[in-house]
This record gives structure tokens, C-alpha cells and sequence, in this order.
């Protein structure tokens, strides 16, 4: 039986298992899942200077603004974006915000901002990630078996952007990847340069 849990302690829950995310498209701005693959942690070389800037620009970016008040409205938010604590997810700032599904159940959303952490650095936990991109930028996607998605986006070998969502009684993940996909192709734009 599921608990209720409150949008601040599910975003948490949602970041501290931080699973990875990824699509890739056959037509620009579409996030679509490509291929799985097995993923590995993996330690990268020494950044190169663009990669380190790209890592320091994107610690300045407030998670909060990446979405406007009419971004939010398609996802029947509840009100503005809040600041979360990133003590146990290890993000350096996140975000998160209440709506409603197309059904109108809950739906707790959150994109968080690691400024340390590159797309290749985490492990799937109960699932297998699907690699590809949105908008050109590489990103990987993990569906969780709880029905949880995550949506990743890689701005330099050691920084990234999560976009968690998790809809209130869904096991299956669809919805849930839907509205990462959304979130993403809104975002994208907004980061800077992925780092090549």
C-alpha cells in the first residue's frame, strides 16, 4: 500500500534515488527513448577547459527559473517552483513543484541542477537506461519500476541536469516519462552548452 507523501518529500525521495534518463530522436525536439544499454559507473578524464567551464556556468543556473509560470500551467502546477534541500541528493540546487496528470493525479516534478555529477557517473537502480538525445544534447532516460521517471542532460563530462517526475498510483512509468520529455524539450534550450 502506498504512503501519501508530501511534494517536498517526494521530490527528495525521487532525487535520492536520482535514477538516470535519456531519449533520442528522430525529429528535433521529440525525446524519445533509443536503445537500452547496460550502464556502468565510470570515472572521466581530466575536463577540458570547456567542459570546465561548462560546469561552472551551470552551478550558476537557479533551477527555479528554467520554467516560467506559463511552462508550468501545461503541467496544472500548483503554484511556483521551490527550492529543495540537496544535502542527500548530492545536487548542487534543485527545484520542485506540485501539478496534476491528465487524470488529475498528483504529480510531483523537480529538475536538479549537478554542476559535479556527469551522465555516465551514475547506475540504473531497477531498470535499464535508454541512451539518446533531446535537441542534439546527449541524455539518458531511466523508467523506475516504482513508476518514477528521470530524465538526465548532459552540459560537460562532469555535469548533468535531472528532470525527476513521479505521478501519484502509477507503476507504469509512461506518464511519467511523458512529462520529463515536455519538461526537457522546454528546458534544453536554457542550459548552456553541452561540451563536446
Amino acid at each position: 500500500m502506498r504512503k501519501a507523501m508530501n511534494g517536498a518529500g517526494l521530490l527528495l525521495g525521487i532525487a535520492v534515488t536520482s535514477l538516470v534518463v535519456g531519449c533520442s530522436s528522430p525529429q528535433p525536439g521529440q525525446a524519445v527513448p533509443g536503445p537500452s544499454s547496460t550502464a556502468t559507473a565510470s570515472q572521466s578524464a581530466s575536463p577540458s577547459s570547456d567542459t570546465a567551464e561548462a560546469d561552472s556556468t551551470l552551478a550558476a543556473v537557479q533551477p527555479c527559473t528554467l520554467l516560467t509560470s506559463q511552462d508550468i500551467v501545461q503541467f496544472k502546477g500548483q503554484g511556483p517552483g521551490k527550492a529543495e534541500d540537496t544535502q542527500t541528493s548530492g545536487a548542487t540546487s534543485a527545484c520542485g513543484w506540485l501539478g496534476r496528470s491528465a487524470d488529475d493525479r498528483s504529480v510531483s516534478f523537480g529538475i536538479l541542477i549537478r554542476a559535479a555529477q556527469g551522465v555516465d557517473e551514475l547506475q540504473p537502480i531497477g531498470g535499464a537506461i535508454r541512451n539518446g538525445t533531446v535537441n542534439s544534447r546527449t541524455a539518458r532516460q531511466l523508467a523506475s519500476n516504482d513508476g518514477g521517471c528521470t530524465l538526465t542532460l548532459k552540459v560537460g563530462e562532469r555535469s548533468r541536469v535531472d528532470i525527476s517526475v513521479v505521478v501519484g498510483g502509477q507503476v507504469d512509468p509512461t506518464e511519467a516519462c511523458q512529462i520529463a520529455s515536455n519538461i526537457a524539450n522546454i528546458i534544453e534550450p536554457k542550459l548552456p552548452p553541452e561540451a563536446k
